[in-house]
């Protein structure tokens, strides 16, 4: 992005076709394909712009995690190429709910929609000049008025 902000070819991906591939009689080598990544970084008027697409993601218990760690991405790429970030989008191609996690999910619908925290860089983060040397100390979430939790929402079906 630095070198060529205009390429559109700065694409992250966690696929590594040889580990993923699905044959009969032959074992993957990952024990699941990879449910989120393919993350698209482009530059388009002087602005950083973030495309995640995700192959599956469980939307009560997972995809909440996952924006919230790419969000942290995009700052962290703000940070270390000087564009501002300004937006990120995202992809699910198969989102689901299990039926185990019905209740639960009906439970968050009848909550009160509340307003969206902010999640920025603090001042230490913003003196970090290496992706590698990020820490979730770096970051902090402003206006973040959550709900009481749900516990114990199932992962699996």
């Amino acid at each position: 992005l630095q070198d060529l902000p205009l390429d559109r070819t700065a694409v992250v991906s966690p696929w590594i076709p040889n580990a993923n591939h699905r044959e009969y009689g032959v074992r993957s080598r990952n024990t699941i394909a990879p449910c989120h990544g393919w993350l698209h970084a482009l530059v388009y008027n002087d602005k950083l712009h973030l495309i995640h697409n995700q192959r599956s993601g469980d939307t009560p218990v997972g995809v909440p995690s996952n924006m919230a760690q790419y969000t942290a991405l995009g700052l962290m790429i703000e940070q270390l190429t000087g564009y501002e970030f300004v937006e990120y989008v995202h992809w699910i191609q198969h989102a689901h709910i299990y039926v185990s996690q019905l209740e639960h999910v009906d439970e968050m619908l009848r909550r009160e929609p509340r307003r969206l925290p902010t999640l920025q860089l603090t001042e230490e983060g913003r003196r970090v000049q290496d992706i590698h040397d990020f820490r979730a100390e770096h970051f902090e979430l402003l206006d973040y008025d959550p709900h009481p939790p749900i516990r114990d929402i199932p992962v699996l079906t």
